[in-house]
């Protein structure tokens, strides 16, 4: 009767570690061509992942600012002061 094994041979090997006998058994079949490709289209998409994340920041910001306006410049000792606040 042969042994129950929990782990395949190539799980073995991960769990192991990579052995210079085993690790053909996780390579790849991608061509350079299609690994450029591949990187091209990574860097297209995160550099347009970031931009637009800028983008939806930036107009967070402004639809959300907060603004505090008196009714004058500068007051004298005494008077009364009318603060208006929007974006609360």
């Amino acid at each position: 009767m042969e042994p129950y094994h929990l782990f395949t041979k190539n799980q073995n090997a991960f769990a192991r570690g990579f052995t210079s006998g085993e690790s053909s058994a996780f390579k790849t079949n991608l061509k350079p061509h299609t690994m450029k490709k591949f990187y091209e289209t990574l860097r297209t998409r995160t550099l347009f992942s970031v931009l637009l994340m800028s983008v939806l920041i930036m107009v967070a910001n402004a639809v959300q600012s907060q603004t505090v306006t008196t009714d004058k410049d500068d007051y004298a000792p005494g008077e009364t002061v009318i603060i208006t606040g929007t974006g609360f």
